[in-house]
């Protein structure tokens, strides 16, 4: 199913920003926080804004 590779993909590439960040030993504390709470944001508003989920 291409849907399913499609999410794999995507979340594949977050995981592997997420691990970058994690592991940078230039980032202080406080920009990794920054940079998690970034991407954090931007997937649920792409959900939030392309998906229509039950509440």
């Amino acid at each position: 199913m291409k849907i399913q590779r499609d999410i794999e993909g995507a979340y594949f590439n977050i995981n592997q920003n997420i691990q970058f960040v994690l592991d940078s030993d230039k980032l202080t504390y406080d920009d990794k926080e920054r940079v998690l709470n970034a991407i954090d944001e931007a997937v649920y508003k792409a959900v939030d804004e392309n998906c229509e989920l039950p509440e």
